[in-house]
């Protein structure tokens, strides 16, 4: 699936649901990091997510993720406008 991101604030943000485990692929044109939040409740505040040791993922993330509680609703969120962003499920 796309993803499409929204200017909020300093950020761009893509939210979306994840039946499962997935794989989160973001292009930009410049290096950057990457924010990931999490809530398994269907309303209320998002958690971060730990991706990996490092914050700064150059112009290419690629990030499998797992978990035993699905659906999730994910946000992500990067400093710049992607110029790709995709994710894709197993199911």
């Amino acid at each position: 699936m796309e993803l499409n991101f929204t200017k909020i604030g300093n950020s761009y943000v893509a939210e979306f649901q994840a039946p499962g485990n997935f794989n989160l692929h973001v292009e930009t044109d410049s290096p950057c990091s990457v924010g990931v939040f999490q809530r398994t409740a269907s309303s209320g505040a998002f958690a971060p997510v730990e991706v990996g040791g490092a914050k700064n993922y150059g112009k290419v993330i690629d990030i499998d993720f797992t978990g035993a509680v699905w659906p999730k609703t994910i946000q992500v969120h990067v400093p710049y406008q992607p110029t790709k962003a995709v994710v894709t499920t197993a199911q």
